[in-house]
């Protein structure tokens, strides 16, 4: 018996896709000593028994906004809204609830649900007269505001578009609805989020990933966040973060942790298909024009050259549309790994034509990261926007077949964070009762798995993600066997996460 070590045993380790195991052997620092049978219990100083249920290695989410999750519950929450009107009715009130001259702020909503007509500027003002009213779109790539909130922000006069996004205007008259850059333009006029009130939310929203059974994710953050959410992870060593800033300038990398660092930056080439922003190669079917460029075509390889600050930072690059997609393979072809090894990343990639799979198999050190659970409820927008092309949305399978890496996230919060609808929407393509929404591009469980475990750690040159001695003692605990139950579209549920060999979140 070897003092410190604790042997895990289950029902079944989940080891690679053909083989499994019933111990995992852990010493006091937090790092997997052996994966073998029972008989490595004889060499533990502790047993931890997870009886029948089944284990993973941690689950990690490789797309999040931890912003966005401190700031949404003070938000009006328009998810469900189901008609305009239900949307104007929730405005009105909600408003009736708030003193005077208090902004208020929702997000959610999504037209498409509804037939797409957007909400605009004198409908909030019917709703909440003289209120500043602040309403995003679900994909965050455009809003609507009401008359007092151009009052507000604009006392002088009126908003100029900046380059990649508009005030929307009919007739010279601002309809209150605002896109991409002018979107962000308009946000920075508010009051940010103070810096206690969002270190005060981050305790919660660390439980709240755990017991979904992550054990660590890679944020999408502006850099005045980095500081309250770095002193959190590193002070409480329950869960594990990366982040890529949103603002970042040269030196913004970090020295490796295994607790929190910073990897890179995030620049945006496009916009969404919800706003009909994402840049596309052939316009849209619904006659919503080709998209937005927040970085002009001809600049994206200069700007990201810059951005990857020889070398120092990985790159994540949001391409949503096929022509964005493709103007990211061209720019990150010409741009080395980061010194770190940590890959570059085309984000969502939502539309890509086969030509563009293929030609991102050819890339070294690019990989693909995806959020599989956008396409339950962007399914619909996309038979109205590209009919023509529908299947080359959400290639899972395609880039998987030609040896892409695939990264797994939710872009919380804008979806659930949760990973198990993340994995069933990576093999399903559907929520429960629908057709599965171009089957072709399904993956198998384990292939979802992989996109949540050892995919992102390879990636982010990480040592967690595979059940292996020297990594790190990082686990996802399911009351049954997450595979067999993803394979026949049965419930399986997370009752335990262990981070660094120690319980995170035990629900047994």
């Amino acid at each position: 018996m070897r003092d410190g070590l604790t042997a895990w045993t289950a029902a079944s380790w989940l080891v690679a896709p053909t083989v499994r195991a019933t111990t995992v052997l852990t010493d006091p620092e937090g790092r997997i000593v052996a994966v073998g049978d029972e008989g490595l219990t004889a060499s533990a100083a502790h047993v931890e028994s997870l009886g029948d249920r089944v284990a993973s290695a941690g689950l990690w989410d490789s797309h999040l906004h931890w912003l966005g999750l401190a700031q949404e519950t003070s938000h009006l929450d328009l998810t469900r809204a189901s008609s305009l009107r239900d949307l104007y009715q929730r405005v009105q009130a909600a408003s009736a609830q708030l003193p005077p001259d208090h902004v208020l702020m929702g997000a959610g909503w999504n037209q498409n649900r509804w037939g797409g007509e957007w909400p605009d500027r004198a409908g909030l003002d019917r709703a909440a007269p003289g209120r500043s009213v602040v309403l995003w779109a679900r994909d965050h790539h455009g809003l609507v505001a009401s008359s007092a909130t151009f009052r507000r922000l604009w006392p002088a006069g009126e908003p100029v578009d900046p380059p990649g996004g508009g005030f929307e205007r009919r007739g010279g008259v601002l309809t209150g609805i605002v896109r991409e850059t002018a979107a962000n333009e308009l946000a920075a006029r508010l009051p940010v989020i103070p810096r206690e009130t969002f270190a005060a939310a981050l305790p919660a929203l660390v439980q709240r990933l755990l017991q979904m059974g992550l054990v660590g994710a890679t944020g999408m953050e502006p850099g005045r966040v980095r500081g309250a959410l770095e002193a959190q992870l590193l002070h409480h060593q329950t869960f594990r973060g990366q982040v890529f800033l949103t603002d970042g300038e040269p030196g913004w990398t970090s020295p490796p942790s295994a607790w929190f660092r910073v990897v890179g930056a995030k620049r945006f080439l496009d916009g969404a298909l919800g706003t009909r922003t994402a840049a596309v190669a052939a316009p849209y079917a619904d006659g919503s024009g080709d998209g937005v460029w927040r970085i002009a075509r001809d600049r994206v390889a200069t700007l990201l050259a810059e951005a990857a600050d020889d070398g120092a930072a990985a790159l994540a690059v949001h391409a949503i549309g096929d022509a964005a997609v493709a103007a990211a393979l061209d720019a990150l072809a010409r741009i080395p790994t980061a010194r770190s090894g940590v890959a570059h990343r085309v984000e969502h990639a939502q539309l890509m034509d086969p030509a563009a799979v293929a030609r991102m198999a050819r890339l070294p050190g690019v990989v693909a990261s995806m959020q599989p659970v956008h396409l339950l409820e962007d399914r619909w927008a996309m038979d109205k926007a590209w009919p023509d092309r529908r299947a080359w949305s959400f290639p899972l399978a395609s880039l998987a077949a030609v040896g892409v890496p695939l990264l797994l996230g939710s872009d919380a919060p804008i979806e659930t964070a949760d990973p198990v609808v993340g994995m069933q929407a990576a093999v399903w393509r559907a929520r429960a009762g629908e057709p599965a929404w171009e089957a072709q591009e399904a993956v198998t469980p384990w292939q979802a798995l992989d996109g949540y475990t050892r995919a992102p750690a390879a990636a982010d040159q990480r040592a967690g993600g595979v059940l292996a001695p020297g990594h790190w003692a990082d686990f996802t605990v399911y009351d049954r066997d997450p595979l067999t139950a993803l394979a026949h579209r049965e419930p399986v549920a997370v009752v335990g996460t262990v981070v660094a060999g120690r319980w995170a979140y035990r629900a047994f």
